[in-house]
């Protein structure tokens, strides 16, 4: 079957060509070039599998390690090798089910061999228990057994430099 033709008719009726995006920034931040410094999230616990201390604080470290790189690529650094002169420092902070891990990473290095002069340097505190959670099904509105030095030590790596 043939399709009519519809000459009077645009093939693309009211859609015209018009460019909607802004050349410049418009949202008001300074120029200079943003850093990450903390990286934080909230991990759920699976019921059936759960993640073990040392598989979250894994993970913790992994997500750190990242946060790393990114930050080393996005201000142009290609010498990899040796970033001693001016290491990436990144934070990570980590919840699950009531614990923090803690983490801290210095990137010196990608060199990851056991012959390389330089060591990348990582501090983690993992699970940290922070509160003890109840069932999510409970409609609570207060903190029960809050851990005040674990928060104190959250409050720490946010603050200090």
């Amino acid at each position: 079957m043939r399709v009519p033709n519809t000459a009077p008719i645009n093939d693309r009726i009211d859609l015209t060509s018009d460019h909607i995006y802004n050349e410049d920034v418009v949202l008001p931040r300074a120029k200079e070039n943003l850093f990450i410094d903390t990286v934080l999230w909230c991990h759920e616990q699976n019921q059936k599998y759960p993640w073990t201390i040392e598989q979250l604080g894994a993970k913790a470290i992994m997500v750190c390690f990242g946060a790393a790189i990114a930050q080393a690529t996005r201000h142009g650094q290609s010498n990899f090798e040796n970033l001693a002169d001016q290491p990436i420092i990144t934070r990570a902070v980590q919840f699950v089910n009531g614990r923090l891990d803690l983490v801290v990473f210095q990137l010196n290095t990608l060199d990851l061999g056991t012959n390389s002069r330089y060591k990348n340097v990582v501090w983690i505190e993992p699970g940290l228990q922070l509160y003890k959670p109840e069932n999510f099904t409970k409609n609570l509105d207060t903190v029960k057994d809050l851990n005040v030095d674990t928060f104190r030590k959250f409050m720490a790596l946010l603050l200090v430099r």
